[in-house]
């Protein structure tokens, strides 16, 4: 970009979004850091005075627990920010809008496909521990949804449009951030009846490879995808665009002796 170019640019509302959800982050983690520090002390202070009320204390740990979490996907968020593109956010609507019937109609109802999503800057953290659980696992017990310990969401093909638009962060471009992850896996013994339920139980890729089917994202972040997984040494072919495992699944579907 030339001079006039760049003021042009800086003039633009993307970038002003982008500079927004910088200040917007930078103020969370303030505010976050405050909230875990409060409790802390209010923890401490009730522990060193002799309080045998597990019920206060376990209050304080909970909220110390919470604000961390809170805290850290701040910071977690912060390497993404970046300014909005408008041809990457009409893709992502269309995938959205799309993706889940479209999916459907290729394997199945009956499909044992589950489906978990997360946001990117997640996405990176599931990929570098090749694990897939709830928050009670990875924050001593904090629960952020309705995932209890040894258990994490994931739809099956009929509820997959519900994980699509609540989890799989489409609409992050109005925080300036990429677009979320869908991590498509396997069932194995115990899942089948918690199907229902929208759960699974914890996925560890090191431990049982045969439960990842895919990584789906869109082309923004797809060499990004692609290095994590290199670098955690999960097979790489595994990374797709979501129009691309589409076409994976017209080719590898029930006719070519793949069992859904």
């Amino acid at each position: 970009m030339n001079v006039m170019e760049i003021i042009k640019y800086k003039k633009s509302d993307e970038y002003k979004d982008y500079i927004k959800a910088l200040e917007n982050n930078k103020e969370d983690v303030k505010r976050f850091s405050s909230y875990h520090h409060d409790a802390e002390e209010k923890y401490n202070m009730l522990k060193e005075q002799g309080c045998t009320d597990l019920k206060i204390l376990s209050r304080y740990e909970n909220e110390m627990h919470r604000w961390e979490y809170e805290c850290q996907k701040c910071l977690l968020k912060h390497e993404f920010i970046r300014p909005n593109n408008k041809a990457e956010i009409a893709k992502r609507n269309e995938i959205a809008n799309n993706f889940g019937n479209d999916l459907m109609n290729i394997v199945g109802e009956d499909s044992d496909l589950r489906f978990h999503g997360t946001p990117i800057y997640y996405a990176k953290e599931i990929i570098k521990s090749g694990k897939i659980s709830s928050t009670a696992d990875r924050f001593n017990g904090y629960i952020s949804s309705t995932d209890l310990p040894g258990y994490c969401s994931a739809s099956s093909i009929k509820s997959i449009n519900r994980t699509i638009d609540a989890f799989t962060d489409f609409a992050s471009y109005q925080r300036s951030l990429p677009c979320g992850v869908l991590f498509v896996l396997k069932e194995k013994e115990g899942d089948l009846e918690l199907r229902a339920n929208d759960e699974m139980q914890n996925v560890d890729f090191f431990a049982n490879p045969e439960q990842l089917v895919g990584i789906l994202c869109t082309d923004e972040v797809k060499d990004k995808v692609t290095k994590w997984c290199s670098d955690s040494q999960i097979d790489t072919n595994l990374v797709y665009t979501y129009d691309g495992f589409l076409e994976y699944e017209k080719n590898n579907n029930l006719e070519n002796g793949r069992s859904l």
